[in-house]
């Protein structure tokens, strides 16, 4: 589904450019090289769980899995079944 893809896509972007105080970021973009870290990476995790009434496994809370826009909007959307 592209809308709830740009949907999904659109969120994520706000919830991070807020959180590293960052605007135009691609969605393939390094954010640990944009300042994303352990805290914020937290952060954005809680934030995430929030926003998308998720939640993610012990095993998946690797900053790895946190880097780019895209790797989050498919762990997002493998949680949120789109």
């Amino acid at each position: 589904m592209v809308v709830k893809t740009e949907q999904i896509q659109e969120k994520i972007k706000n919830i991070i450019q807020e959180l590293l105080d960052k605007e135009g970021l691609s969605n393939k973009e390094d954010l640990t090289m944009q300042g994303l870290d352990s805290i914020s990476s937290i952060e954005l995790i809680v934030e995430l769980e929030e926003v998308f009434s998720i939640s993610f496994d012990d095993s998946e809370l690797l900053l790895d899995n946190f880097k780019t826009i895209d790797l989050i909007e498919k762990m997002i959307e493998s949680k949120t079944n789109v």
